[in-house]
């Protein structure tokens, strides 16, 4: 799997785990076609990623999909 598609996967996992497309694009306000948008074209404006990730329990680490702007893994809950 090339590097684009993992991003696609993890975006993916990510809405699906915070509750599904519906339940992302109600909490950041936007239209379910802006969120499918996000792993179509493979990125989370990273204003939303903490967020996204958040709503998913943090199954998805925010760092996993923009390590750019999320350097570090989270440090893990003892």
């Amino acid at each position: 799997m090339n590097n684009s598609k993992a991003i696609q996967t993890l975006i993916k996992k990510a809405i699906t785990d915070a509750g599904g497309v519906d339940a992302v694009a109600a909490r950041f306000n936007v239209g379910a076609r802006s969120v499918r948008k996000w792993w179509q074209v493979g990125r989370v404006p990273s204003d939303n990623l903490y967020t996204l990730c958040e709503m998913g329990s943090f199954s998805t680490d925010p760092n996993q999909i923009n390590p750019k702007a999320f350097p570090k893994p989270l440090p893990q809950a003892t």
